[in-house]
């Protein structure tokens, strides 16, 4: 969501990761990424929200340890893990039930 023009930081992000077809990250690596998402909300008055939108079954484990260990950091962030678009979206309270139909959306990150 940070591709969208009316974008600010604060704002609820969704992490899509339909795309990944593989990774070597490690927990290790998780655990530096958790700190330093969790690092970013230390400041904010108001928890960030990030959906993690992973609909394969490796990735959507990856996405749960990154909503814990970003949980535990003592940061004001929440992030979750969604197997589905309708239901990444209804976390971040939207209304859509497909990315594709967020005004303003375009993928990031893919040819």
């Amino acid at each position: 969501m940070r591709a969208l023009p009316d974008y600010r930081p604060g704002l609820p992000e969704l992490v899509d990761l339909s795309g990944v077809t593989e990774t070597d990250m490690d927990f290790h690596g998780m655990r530096r990424i958790s700190h330093e998402v969790g690092s970013q909300g230390i400041s904010a008055i108001r928890k960030k929200m990030i959906a993690v939108y992973a609909p394969q079954d490796t990735l959507f484990g990856m996405a749960r340890m990154f909503a814990t260990l970003t949980e535990l950091h003592q940061g004001n962030v929440r992030a979750a893990a969604f197997r589905t678009e309708v239901d990444s979206l209804a976390w971040l309270g939207r209304t859509e039930t497909r990315f594709i139909d967020i005004p303003g959306f375009t993928f990031v990150g893919q040819d």
